[in-house]
């Protein structure tokens, strides 16, 4: 039984486009964008609906604390989780793994989902990367 969308308030916007700016601030000279530049985050509630609706609560919780945090320390808290899960255990290691899955698992599934299409139907971020899908019949 699939389940239903969540509400996603401006709020939860706001937050997850700060967190994925500071994960994917863009590269002007490659053609990549901000992720807030690319209406990715508007794939989220979708996205997140597959979730726990538990899992789904805290990792808002998370997202909505650290929304708060200026840029540069939201990037540092994303690579204490990304060190912190390298240590061995339950603890850190275990609760930074799946925390920094939660939160970068989310943002990159939307942000190379390929939503920033222009008029012509091509994806910026496609196009920066060399994506392409073609079928040869050989």
């Amino acid at each position: 039984m699939p389940r239903t969308e969540f509400a996603f308030t401006a709020a939860d916007r706001r937050a997850w486009n700060r967190i994925g700016d500071a994960l994917l601030p863009g590269y002007p000279q490659a053609g990549l964008p901000r992720f807030s530049a690319t209406g990715a985050v508007e794939l989220l509630p979708r996205l997140l609906a597959a979730s726990p609706p538990d899992d789904v609560a805290a990792l808002r919780i998370v997202v909505r604390l650290l929304a708060w945090l200026p840029c540069p320390l939201i990037r540092c808290v994303l690579h204490l989780l990304r060190f912190g899960g390298r240590a061995g255990g339950s603890f850190p290691g275990n609760a930074c793994r799946l925390l920094e899955l939660g939160l970068r698992g989310p943002l990159l599934a939307c942000y190379y989902a390929g939503l920033d299409r222009d008029a012509e139907g091509a994806s910026a971020i496609h196009t920066a990367i060399g994506y392409r899908i073609s079928c040869d019949s050989e």
